[in-house]
């Protein structure tokens, strides 16, 4: 399988991947449309997994930024079913926590509590309660 992965950021990171269709990955049919794009609008960084040989967005990982907690946060990480298992989840973590390092963020954090375990078995915490979820965090090496 040829996945390329693509980094867009800014703080309308969104506005750079055209027409992407969030609206076939499971999570965001999980929500609101209008509360998951109003999230995905404001996320200043994307990585994307795209399958070469179809040329199809497969998965992607959308991160916002807190200047006043001094943290960035994971918000959705989502892979299309048939691409589960094969490392692009773990890759598209890599990929942002490089990229979070450039751009000089300490600290990551994730809302994303649908992924509890891959999150934990790479480098997350336990989590925090916060409200009605727990928040997990890892520092960024």
């Amino acid at each position: 399988m040829n996945i390329l992965y693509e980094v867009y950021k800014s703080e309308n990171a969104i506005r750079s991947l055209g027409n992407f269709d969030f609206a076939k990955f499971e999570m965001i049919k999980k929500y609101k449309l209008e509360e998951t794009s109003q999230v995905i609008n404001n996320a200043f960084l994307i990585v994307l997994a795209k399958d070469c040989k179809t040329n199809i967005n497969v998965g992607f990982l959308n991160v916002q930024r807190n200047p006043s907690l001094g943290v960035a946060i994971i918000q959705f990480l989502e892979i299309l079913p048939n691409y589960r298992g094969v490392g692009i989840g773990t890759k598209l973590l890599n990929k942002t926590m490089k990229e979070l390092k450039i751009l000089g963020i300490k600290k990551v954090q994730v809302d994303d509590d649908s992924n509890t375990n891959f999150f934990v078995k790479n480098g997350f915490d336990d989590g925090t309660p916060f409200l009605d979820t727990l928040t997990r965090s890892r520092l960024v090496q």
